[in-house]
């Protein structure tokens, strides 16, 4: 039997999530009074997520996709290895082994592999290894230890399973195919909570080569299974004693020394590797490169995110500028979010105080699972002067910009979309005379029913009215609706004041957008979360006369160059730019904004007027259309 705890732990969703599907009727009780669930069913359940058999939970927002999530396609590509992993993670759902005999009998078949026991079977383990015949006593330290803190290796009751690892893993020479395994088989909650994705060989390989030559010591606090490490043991300069690492998950900490050893064939010493959190480590020892891909964060964190930093990749950013050598260098593997969040303030101005920027790297969608843009910020220890360019590779395109510009940036933001030449057409338009909708507006947040399915209709019922998503709006206007809502406050979860929604005139916009797309609306109507509502107070502007701006190509251009964010932020939109009017713009632009309210299609001669407001070239332009 299983509690609602160990279910959730299981399925990989949050208790609520477990509830909810248990009143729905997705998952059955062995009581319909109780939260206790029979093992076998929920094993079963979690085949048929993983199998896709269950796509309407998987493809739901809240819930944690575990389709793909045991199989990280981007870690490692071997479609062979691929598909013996595949095998050996439906083994184990099925099963009560612990990852950590998994991974430990797949540990000693890679041994074999590499030639450093002679011989392996399952009776070498049932006589505690003392048959076996080492190539190496540190593999056999290594290996040993590994097998003591398992305490137990259930062979008699599993050993079907163990065989079946043995006989189906096949590692590749020189890839970390045991990291492949150990995160497959790691279910996506607990890496969910930990904030762990192992860094790809490509990534971890680019990120140490940009300093080859330059050092002598490497340190990856949060190693993993040691692909930073493995990266840099490529480097004839650097030995296993120049490479250090540091996790706290003590099976990782097994597989990178253990990789580290295959490497490093001649070697017969334990690698620098230890099972602590970096953290919390103390030791002052310092190094001439820090390169990791930190946890982002992770919940388990513990009182120390009540400081000044409130995510966990930030605290690893600041414990590592403290044990960096003069003139070191350090390599993040980072959320995109770092470079523009409010939240992330604090670390962006450490940065800026202590450190030259050297490189901001785009590497796009990097982990299965996790939609969040990647990029590589790659620092060295020193106070940058006034000339020093920070360069910004964006695929096949790479510009330098002033480091000293993120300085006047609001919360230091790192706005890495805009070239030199973007950057001064940006100042040139925040130079005309402007207001901003900071305090000349009012705000307000569309409804989060608490569940869509009880509170939404598809047709028009006594008492409902229709209800705007952010599907519903394109510039301008709003789309016909598609769905209908009876408006009881009491009843959502979440729902900003009436007066809001019931305003003679609003603009309601796409929360979730990397543009301002905003529509008019003066019929009172209800929006959901993913449509929320502005109400420009503006002197001397009408509603219109903001719309228009807000929905123009310069807004669009400086939105994507300044923000670079796939949601539309109440605090960026307090940042734009809407100059001071004569009355005779403020009626083009009004008699412009109506005609497209009213289902014209063509905004060129909107956006004229406002390259006219704002004395923006014919080159400036081709800018922004550009963009």
């Amino acid at each position: 039997m299983l509690n609602i705890q160990q279910t959730s732990e299981i399925i990989g969703v949050s208790v609520a999530t477990i509830r909810n599907w248990v009143k729905s009727g997705v998952l059955l009780p062995i009581r319909p009074d109780t939260y206790i669930f029979n093992k076998k069913n929920i094993q079963d359940f979690v085949l048929q997520l993983s199998n896709g058999s269950k796509n309407k939970l998987t493809s739901r927002a809240n819930k944690i996709a575990l389709k793909g999530s045991f199989v990280p396609l981007e870690y490692f590509a071997d479609k062979e290895s691929q598909k013996a992993i595949k095998t050996i993670a439906g083994e184990f759902l099925k099963s009560s082994l612990a990852v950590e005999t998994v991974m430990f009998v797949a540990a000693l078949k890679t041994l074999v592999v590499y030639k450093e026991i002679k011989e392996f079977s399952l009776k070498d383990i049932k006589s505690d290894f003392k048959t076996l015949v080492w190539r190496r006593n540190a593999v056999k330290n290594l290996m040993t230890d590994w097998y003591n803190l398992l305490k137990r290796c259930p062979v008699k009751d599993a050993e079907p399973l163990i065989k079946k690892v043995f006989e189906s893993f096949s590692p590749v020479l020189n890839e970390d195919c045991l990291g492949f395994l150990y995160q497959s088989l790691k279910c996506a909650s607990d890496k969910h909570k930990k904030g762990s994705y192992y860094t790809p060989k490509n990534v971890s390989q680019n990120a140490v080569c940009a300093f080859e030559g330059q050092i002598r010591t490497i340190l990856d606090p949060c190693c993993g299974t040691g692909n930073f490490l493995l990266s840099a043991a490529q480097y004839k300069s650097l030995s296993l004693k120049s490479l250090y690492g540091i996790d706290c998950d003590r099976v990782a900490v097994f597989v990178a020394s253990l990789n580290l050893l295959l490497h490093f064939k001649q070697e017969d010493s334990a690698p620098n590797i230890i099972c602590a959190d970096a953290l919390e480590f103390s030791d002052s020892v310092n190094f001439d490169l820090i390169a990791t891909n930190p946890p982002w964060g992770a919940r388990s964190i513990k009182s120390i995110l009540k400081q000044t930093y409130k995510d966990s990749f930030s605290l690893f950013i600041e414990k590592s500028l403290r044990h960096i050598n003069k003139n070191g260098f350090l390599s993040f593997v980072l959320p995109e979010s770092f470079l523009n969040i409010a939240g992330h303030k604090h670390i962006r101005a450490l940065i800026l105080e202590k450190t030259k920027i050297l490189r901001i790297v785009n590497l796009g969608k990097m982990f299965t699972g996790v939609f969040t843009s990647v990029i590589r910020l790659d620092l060295q220890e020193g106070v940058c002067d006034n000339a020093h360019k920070v360069a910004i590779c964006n695929g096949t395109e790479t510009f330098k910009v002033l480091q000293n510009r993120f300085l006047n940036n609001k919360n230091f933001v790192f706005d890495v979309n805009a070239n030199e030449t973007e950057q001064k057409l940006i100042e040139k338009i925040y130079a005309k005379n402007h207001l901003t909708l900071k305090n000349n507006a009012e705000w307000a947040l569309g409804i989060v029913t608490g569940n869509n399915e009880i509170h939404l209709k598809t047709s028009q019922e006594n008492g409902f009215e229709a209800v705007y998503k952010g599907v519903d709006i394109e510039p301008f206007r709003l789309k016909q609706n598609t769905s209908y809502i009876k408006f009881e406050p009491k009843k959502f979860q979440q729902c900003a004041s009436e007066k809001y929604y019931r305003a003679k005139e609003k603009l309601i916009y796409k929360f979730i957008s990397n543009k301002p797309v905003f529509a008019y609306d003066n019929t009172g109507a209800v929006t959901l979360n993913s449509a929320n509502i502005l109400i420009p107070k503006l002197p001397g502007y009408s509603v219109k006369t903001a719309l228009g701006f807000l929905n123009s190509a310069v807004f669009r251009f400086l939105f994507v160059k300044k923000f670079m964010t796939h949601k539309v932020l109440k605090g960026d939109l307090q940042q734009l730019p809407f100059p001071i009017l004569s009355k005779g713009d403020i009626r083009k632009i009004e008699t412009e904004t109506e005609r497209l309210i009213n289902g014209a299609k063509d905004q060129s001669k909107l956006d004229e007027i406002v390259f006219e407001v704002f004395e923006i070239s014919e080159e400036e332009q081709k800018l922004i259309y550009f963009c």
